[in-house]
């Protein structure tokens, strides 16, 4: 979700008995950072970022360059390290703005669908190696302890992702995912918001709103580990 303002992502909330008050943030599909002051107007300290699209990922770095604590890693990320997968870039009229790239293609039928996304052109596939979160995260000399929110905006890789946070997963209290529902999804191949929702429940996860929303908040309740 590129807001501008990141409204919407619980930070501040009462949820669960507990105020939504992360003094770390990992935010996979970091875009051009527009959440960053909502971040540390919240307390967040440390903020990694981690953004695949080249593009983006250079306004993502000048936007965030002045911050402490604040790390840029361009990388698709995924559930397996060194993999070589299509990545998928798009941009409006113009070859200016990108938008909504992934490294799952189009559900062609939803595109013909959406007004939006029916303006989009894929200018450009390319292969590009995948890398876990937490190897990433391990890279850059961060620990787990630092962190306790996820930010997912991957454009239908959801699972992808959850599946290489490795023990970065464990400390995490609160996930705020934009994911595909059930019959709307833009990519082919993605998981639905059920089958996310259905993922964290083992590992400790509960949704606050219904897995119809595209939306989705998770918050902890219970640090069972669940199957890996």
């Amino acid at each position: 979700m590129n807001s501008q303002s990141g409204s919407g992502r619980g930070l501040g909330l009462e949820v669960g008995g507990q105020t939504v008050a992360p003094t770390g943030v990992i935010h996979v599909g970091g875009h051009h950072g527009e959440e960053a002051d909502y971040y540390g107007a919240h307390g967040a300290r440390t903020v990694a970022w981690i953004e695949a699209e080249p593009d983006a990922f250079e306004v993502l770095q000048r936007r965030v360059a002045h911050l402490p604590g604040h790390y840029c890693i361009q990388a698709l990320a995924a559930d397996r390290d060194d993999e070589e997968r299509a990545f998928y870039r798009h941009r409006f009229p113009g070859g200016h703005k990108r938008g909504f790239c992934s490294t799952l293609p189009w559900d062609p039928g939803a595109v013909a669908r959406d007004p939006l996304l029916s303006r989009l052109e894929t200018f450009d596939v390319r292969a590009m190696r995948s890398i876990t979160v937490a190897t990433a995260l391990r890279g850059r000399g961060l620990a787990p302890a630092d962190f306790q929110y996820l930010s997912l905006n991957v454009q239908g890789a959801e699972l992808l992702v959850l599946r290489g946070m490795g023990e970065y997963l464990e400390p995490i209290r609160w996930i705020f995912c934009d994911g595909e529902p059930e019959g709307a999804s833009r990519y082919a191949g993605a998981p639905t918001t059920t089958e996310v929702r259905e993922w964290l429940r083992p590992r400790g996860f509960q949704p606050m709103a219904a897995a119809a929303s595209r939306l989705q908040f998770f918050f902890r309740v219970s640090d069972a580990a669940g199957p890996p």
